[in-house]
């Protein structure tokens, strides 16, 4: 969420930011369209970054569930009771 509001943001007082940093007014509509895509691409790498994190916590979550419930199985068939810390 706060992406979408920094990216707003952002966008919308780009053009000031632009003026107040003195941007010479031959490069000033380039430079603004440079500035936009860039921070356009704010929103764009969190919502990677986030998607990507959900992903790879989700995969750590399976891989040691199966080596946990694989770990569990082997004890039994060993013979061995599991004690959780009882």
């Amino acid at each position: 969420m706060s992406a979408v509001v920094i990216t707003a943001l952002s966008l919308i007082f780009s053009r000031l930011l632009m003026t107040l940093m003195g941007t010479p007014t031959d490069i000033f509509d380039d430079a603004l369209l440079y500035i936009r895509i860039i921070f356009i691409g704010i929103f764009t790498t969190v919502f990677y970054n986030t998607l990507s994190s959900i992903s790879s916590s989700a995969r750590r979550q399976h891989v040691a569930a199966h080596y946990h419930s694989h770990q569990l199985g082997s004890e039994h068939r060993a013979g061995h009771s599991v004690c959780h810390g009882l």
